[in-house]
């Protein structure tokens, strides 16, 4: 009796090793072979970007003028909650986007992205190009941002703040109206 449950016991298991291996269970795909849908890119960044149960990313894909390496652009809008102010809304926008930007990049596809946080009235938008981005030492960056959230912001190609406080929001960045 033993020895028949033995041999059943690893035909299960020889089974369930060419099924994972044949893809037929499921294996979270890595985004940088993944294509580039709106449910990828969501599932990339939700860990970085995500971090409310209720939280919505609003993520658009659309194709660049043509450039010799061609690629797409993501914009994601994500909406700013449980900021009590406009410094913690920027200092978690920077700490959130260094990682979720490492990851979107990591996929050739990707040529341009535009991250948007805005709360009822005011909103605050980064773009960073794929050249840029690859001269951007990810880790490096994450720790600068840990203690200086707005080199975050000078890294980045553009930013852009719009709302009745915006300048508020520039005289924290450091940066000139």
């Amino acid at each position: 009796m033993e020895k028949k449950t033995m041999v059943g016991l690893i035909a299960i298991i020889a089974v369930v090793a060419v099924l994972i291996s044949a893809g037929a269970v499921y294996k979270e795909e890595d985004f940088s072979t993944a294509e580039l849908t709106d449910e990828n890119v969501i599932n990339a960044v939700k860990d970085s970007l995500g971090r409310e149960g209720d939280l919505q990313l609003d993520v658009f894909i659309y194709g660049l003028p043509p450039y010799p390496e061609g690629g797409e652009c993501v914009k994601i809008t994500r909406p700013c909650k449980g900021s009590w102010n406009y410094e913690e809304m920027i200092k978690s926008f920077a700490r959130d986007s260094v990682d979720a930007l490492e990851v979107l990049f990591s996929n050739p596809q990707v040529n341009k992205v535009i991250l948007i946080q805005e709360n009822w009235y005011t909103k605050v938008q980064v773009t960073f190009s794929r050249k840029t981005a690859d001269r951007i030492n990810w880790d490096n960056l994450a720790q600068i941002v840990l203690t200086d959230y707005t080199k975050f912001f000078y890294v980045a190609d553009s930013c852009r703040v719009e709302g009745p406080d915006k300048y508020r929001i520039y005289d924290l960045l450091g940066k000139t109206r």
